[in-house]
């Protein structure tokens, strides 16, 4: 059986893995909770204990990353990358970006884009 140390990273990993297999759909507590076999509400308290994030920080931080590089990548408009990276909307997609970068994307896109 694993060591305390062990299975929190083994744990936190699985969930990781599914956010970052699954970040480009909606994704519920539900979902992740079934996949690693917890309740939600163990999922949620585990998770912000040791990550120090909510899940849905985390997935939110997921879709931003992978949004950002498609900015820079020139992926397409900002609604193909809002839609693409699993945001509902380019404003809730901005709002993500003043949270992480400081910015929104619309800023970031014309700035790369000039």
């Amino acid at each position: 059986m694993y060591g305390t140390k062990e299975f929190v990273v083994n744990r936190i990993q699985m969930i990781t893995k599914f956010v970052n297999e699954n970040y480009y759909r909606k994704i519920s507590l539900d979902d992740i909770a079934a996949d690693v076999n917890v309740s939600k509400e163990y999922l949620t308290k585990f998770f912000k204990k040791y990550m120090d994030l909510t899940v849905g920080q985390y997935i939110t931080n997921v879709r931003a990353q992978k949004a950002y590089y498609d900015i820079l990548g020139k992926a397409g408009n900002l609604t193909q990358i809002a839609n693409k990276n699993g945001f509902s909307t380019t404003r809730a997609m901005n709002k993500a970006f003043v949270g992480i970068y400081g910015k929104n994307a619309s800023v970031i896109y014309k700035e790369d884009n000039n």
